[in-house]
């Protein structure tokens, strides 16, 4: 898949406490929390996942997990595979700071009744303080408090 713009949003925590990839009762989810380390470089299987709301910029309703990812023409109808990233991603960073994560996605094809896997790179930018749960505080007191 390419496309001619660099893939940007922002996300927030979800203030659930962190998991593991064997944390997740369905194996298909342990494989996409796999996928998504592996992406990333991550080979501890005892890495922490926090649950992350993925939306773009100015519009925290749109949730790609859930609605799919917006704002790309080439991405009409592709979501995030899941709907966590890696603890180790967020170390020393705050709100306003941006990571870049190779974030599998997918799509389902409704006529070939199959799901379509690609990765692609997304800047995302830590922005909890404007969020539906900012009373919890910042990103990083967010994701210490998950963590804990």
């Amino acid at each position: 898949m390419k496309t001619t713009q660099f893939i940007k949003g922002n996300i927030f925590i979800i203030p659930n406490s962190a998991c593991t990839k064997n944390d997740f009762l369905l194996d298909s989810y342990k494989g996409k929390a796999q996928e998504l380390l592996l992406a990333n470089g991550i080979q501890n299987d005892d890495e922490k996942l926090v649950q992350i709301w993925f939306f773009t910029s100015g519009n925290d309703e749109s949730n790609w997990v859930d609605h799919t990812i917006d704002g790309y023409d080439e991405l009409k109808y592709w979501k995030p595979a899941i709907g966590c990233l890696p603890v180790s991603l967020f170390m020393g960073k705050d709100d306003g700071d941006v990571v870049t994560v190779n974030l599998p996605i997918e799509k389902y094809d409704y006529n070939k009744k199959i799901t379509m896997n690609t990765t692609i790179k997304v800047q995302l930018k830590l922005d909890q303080l404007n969020s539906r749960y900012s009373r919890f505080g910042s990103f990083a007191k967010v994701l210490k408090r998950v963590t804990a």
